[in-house]
């Protein structure tokens, strides 16, 4: 697509009969990115003006992929189309154009740039977060076909690509991919920092061994350094998230909040005398804290749930599963991976532990006995 600037559409303007165009965030040659909301959710609207139906259609297709194929480092895609000459503006009037409504982000690493390059430790950072969704397209015989500062985007401590430049795998490979954008982002890097082992869970601001707290199940917050020290809101957010992690563990631990129990192996033998009226009394399962939860698989029988949750724990370090009864009941068990949290923190958890090994089918939930 050739790049030739041309004046931006008109906000208010509706897309797809369903999107309005709201406050103006970005030009670049025949791209405008709009402000809009998607289900009553900020998100952001990206418009292709095309040549042609032909170009258009070849967009979407590419937006159908990314769509189709979701990755934790690919910003989301919420909704596609396209557009000939239908539009009620006089910008658009006569043209065909594509358009993609995905994720809303904080900052946009080109923007950072404009006022340094990146240090070494940032572009390590990166790497890391890059690399993953471009060796995944290359497994399903597809690539990214820009992959520069331009598209690449801050959402919280996350680092994630745009899914809009999606297409048929080319015979460029990944490192080289990655080279053009070291040489991007940071000119004077030694470009070896390409074959660095780079564990993806650390960073040098965090404790070496870092490991989820045993009461919530979440993670010390750790936010990449470029993102942290990007011009604009960015570093704000990431104070809140840290406030709000804060607060969902003291929320945890305060009085009024229902107690954890640890669920663990029988010992071998008793460590209390038996009841005399119920010498084989076995205690009854803990009921998950009232609040908000990251939650995984339910079962009908509290040591099915149980012994799932010591697999899933076994299989991925990073998860703290537990099993709890949904209620005072004691008719349905499921398995938590966080509780105790504010509806944000168990959204921004659930990301979190999807990409530490958590089940596709996790979600979040309220507990709020009072109710049951």
């Amino acid at each position: 697509m050739e790049t030739v600037t041309a004046p931006p559409p008109a906000e208010g303007v509706e897309i797809g009969s369903k999107y309005r165009l709201g406050k103006l965030i970005a030009v670049s040659g025949r791209q405008t990115d709009f402000e809009t909301i998607y289900r009553g959710t900020a998100a952001v609207i990206r418009i292709f003006r095309c040549a042609s139906a032909a170009e258009a259609w070849t967009l979407n297709a590419g937006f159908s992929l990314a769509c189709r194929l979701p990755h934790p480092n690919l910003l989301t895609v919420y909704d596609f189309g396209q557009d000939t000459g239908t539009l009620k503006d006089a910008v658009f009037e006569g043209e065909t154009i594509a358009w993609i409504v995905m994720q809303r982000w904080d900052e946009c690493l080109g923007d950072i740039l404009r006022a340094r390059s990146l240090v070494d430790c940032e572009v390590e950072d990166l790497l890391d977060a890059i690399r993953p969704p471009l060796e995944f397209l290359r497994e399903q015989k597809l690539s990214h076909r820009n992959v520069c500062a331009s598209n690449i985007y801050a959402c919280l401590e996350q680092i994630k690509l745009s899914p809009d430049r999606i297409g048929a795998a080319t015979d460029e490979t990944v490192d080289a991919q990655l080279q053009h954008l070291v040489r991007e982002v940071s000119p004077t890097l030694n470009t070896p920092a390409l074959n660095k082992p780079v564990l993806p869970d650390h960073d040098p601001d965090l404790p070496t061994e870092e490991a989820p707290n045993a009461e919530t199940g979440l993670y010390p917050p750790k936010y990449r350094k470029y993102a942290g020290l990007a011009i604009g809101g960015l570093l704000t957010t990431a104070a809140m998230c840290a406030l709000l992690v804060r607060g969902a563990h003291q929320a945890a631990i305060a009085p009024q909040a229902s107690p954890l129990v640890q669920v663990a192996a029988p010992p071998a033998g008793p460590s209390v005398p038996a009841l005399p009226t119920a010498p084989d009394r076995v205690p009854e399962p803990p009921i998950a804290p009232r609040g908000w939860a990251v939650a995984g698989p339910s079962f009908n029988d509290f040591a099915d749930a149980t012994k799932q949750a010591e697999s899933l724990a076994k299989a991925h370090r990073k998860l703290y599963a537990k099993a709890y009864a949904t209620d005072k009941t004691l008719h349905r068990f499921v398995i938590t991976f966080a509780t105790g949290l504010t509806q944000a923190q168990a959204k921004k958890q659930l990301a979190r532990l999807r990409r530490s090994g958590a089940p596709r089918t996790t979600y979040i939930t309220r507990f709020d006995h009072d109710s049951n």
